[in-house]
Parts: C-alpha cells; structure tokens; sequence
C-alpha cells in the first residue's frame, strides 16, 4: 500500500489565508488587497517619517563658540532686531545667560552635541516658545518678540542639567 503525501485544505470561501500564503495560488483576493492596503500604509508612514528628518540648511557653528548681538533680520516676523547666539555642547548651554534689547530678537540655537537631541524652549512676560527636538549638529532660529524682563530657558529633553536666562533691557 502506498502513502498519498499529506497536502492541507486549501482555503475556502470565507476563509482567511494565512500569510505564507498571500500572493499564492489557493489565497483568497481580500487576503491580497488587504497586504497592498498594508504595504501602502508602512510606505506612507515612512515617507512621513523621512519628511520629518529633513535636514537644517543652517551649518552648524565652529567651535561652540558663541558670537555677540547682531543686527542680521529673524526668520519669521518683523524684520530688524538682534540676533544672539546659544550653543548647546556636552550636555550644558553656553553661555547661561543671555542679555537682548527689547524688540524682536532671534535666538540662533546650535546644537553641538553629536547624536544627542536638544531643544530650547523660552518662557516669561507672555512668551513661551520653542524650538524642536533635534540630534546635533544642528542649528534651528527662534524669532521672538520681547518686552524688558527676564525669560527662562530649558532644554526640554534635559531640564535639570540645562537651563538659563535671558534678560531684556
């Protein structure tokens, strides 16, 4: 007597195939459609994901070093004002502090730490303001308009070791 190989049910109407056997003769066609919905749905979310990794066209700062007041426009909103530097380097600001003329100041946020994310986010007098979250190196601008008074700022990924003031005369 001869043993017939052991072959297993085909799916029928109604059933779901299983996963080996999408795109397989014997698989139903809603098993098809719903891995093309499937694949269309990871390819949208990783060109979302790649959209949002876009890179900073601003180069970052040599050194880490930071550079007085200028008087170069914001990038957003009225033009004119200064412009103060603030570097982020091994987990710290540089400089702590910050002094600006009332008005509208940019602050041009560069983050020096390699693969290490950073933001700033300003609060004080009505303001509360931020940049996003992004690995170094990068330099991001916040364009703010200030009143006299003293604003606090943090890095939100690192409040305790990274915090500072800006004074405006």
């Amino acid at each position: 007597m001869r043993a017939r190989p052991f072959s297993p049910p085909l799916a029928g109407p109604g059933d779901i195939a299983p996963p080996a056997a999408i795109g397989r003769e014997g698989s139903t066609p809603e098993a098809g459609s719903l891995c093309m919905a499937r694949l269309w749905a990871l390819l949208a979310a990783v060109a979302l994901v790649a959209a949002a990794c876009g890179g900073d066209s601003d180069p970052p700062a040599a050194g880490g070093t930071t550079a007085p007041a200028s008087t170069e426009p914001g990038p957003t909103g009225p033009g004119g004002g200064a412009t103060v530097d603030l570097s982020a380097e091994d987990t710290a600001f540089s400089p702590s502090s910050l002094e600006a003329d009332a008005g509208p100041v940019t602050i041009r946020f560069t983050n020096d730490d390699d693969g290490i994310p950073h933001n700033l986010h300003v609060t004080g007098a009505g303001v509360d303001q931020k940049t996003d979250i992004r690995p170094g190196p990068a330099t991001q601008r916040l364009a703010l308009e200030l009143e006299p008074g003293t604003y606090a700022f943090v890095c939100e990924v690192h409040p305790v070791q990274m915090k500072g003031e800006l004074i405006v005369r």
